[in-house]
């Protein structure tokens, strides 16, 4: 699982937009985790474009990062180059905390009130490219699903209920059928009528909602997806997606799901389709292609 090390040299970087900041409860448990690892609390810029502005001056000597925020403040920390030589934790201040899922395991809040020593693992880093640029990511998908960041209205407190409102929506409004053309592991697939695919090396969603079914190797630098492809017709396509993400959470692989791993894998579609990255929607387009591009040292429990 990793090598476990003593709690020093950490400092915290925290995101004051994110959600969760606006919870006493949580900002307070925030206090408490900085002070019991005596761990140098820094604020982020409150401007997207400088989030990061300064602070590869500021963390030049510490070899541990804690990122409090969001899915997506973990995401940017992935993208900004003078942390990849670091190791990167994560303290859940958003509304779904996938990673948190992925790196507390269980124990719901406790663990950030003890006084734990963090093990260092190796996780691999994706790369997600489409036709307007590219990203690293730990979870991605188009189809249907990456709908469902684009339908999310201006955020409230309560994320879980945004989170099935916005789904609802995607489930209403989205288009959940696709014909893709497929390279995965060096062969060609055509799958007409394919509702979703996510891809990972995070299995989970988001509060504790699996994306994957099974275990994910973390380093073996492998892409995992899953796709959701359905043999009936295109009316049963929105239902399918709702049975196969209770077979998902349940561990179960059976069909409409379809489970593969690869190298790299390249999707293209005549119909531009929707695409998340981080749980972020960034935009429409007719391909893009995942691969594994590096490795990033991780703090877990």
């Amino acid at each position: 699982m990793g090598k476990e090390v003593e709690n020093g040299s950490l400092v915290i970087l925290a995101n004051k937009k994110s959600r969760g900041y606006r919870d006493l409860y949580r900002r307070r448990l925030l206090n408490v985790f900085s002070r019991r690892r005596k761990a140098k609390m820094i604020y982020l810029s409150m401007k997207q474009e400088e989030m990061y502005q300064g602070i590869a001056q500021q963390i030049k000597d510490s070899s541990q990062i804690v990122i409090a925020g969001g899915d997506g403040s973990f995401e940017s920390a992935l993208n900004y180059q003078p942390f990849w030589k670091k190791s990167l934790g994560f303290f859940p201040l958003g509304a779904g905390n996938a990673f948190y899922s992925y790196f507390y395991k269980g124990k719901r809040f406790e663990y950030l009130r003890s006084r734990f020593k963090f093990r260092v693992m190796e996780l691999d880093v994706l790369e997600l490219e489409w036709e307007k640029g590219s990203r690293q990511t730990l979870f991605a998908g188009i189809g249907v699903d990456a709908e469902i960041p684009r339908l999310t209205k201006k955020r409230t407190q309560n994320g879980f209920f945004d989170y099935i409102a916005a789904s609802w929506r995607g489930l209403l409004r989205g288009k959940a059928d696709y014909d893709l053309s497929l390279k995965i592991n060096g062969k060609n697939y055509s799958w007409d009528n394919c509702i979703n695919i996510t891809f990972g090396k995070v299995p989970y969603y988001g509060y504790s909602i699996r994306s994957f079914p099974g275990q994910i190797v973390p380093n073996d630098g492998l892409v995992y997806g899953l796709a959701c492809v359905s043999p009936h017709s295109l009316v049963w396509n929105k239902p399918l997606r709702l049975w196969g993400l209770l077979l998902t959470m349940f561990g179960i692989n059976r069909p409409p799901m379809l489970d593969f791993k690869s190298k790299e894998i390249m999707i293209k579609s005549e119909v531009p389709f929707p695409v998340q990255a981080g749980g972020e929607f960034i935009g429409y387009s007719s391909w893009v292609k995942v691969r594994v591009v590096r490795q990033q040292k991780v703090l877990v429990i």
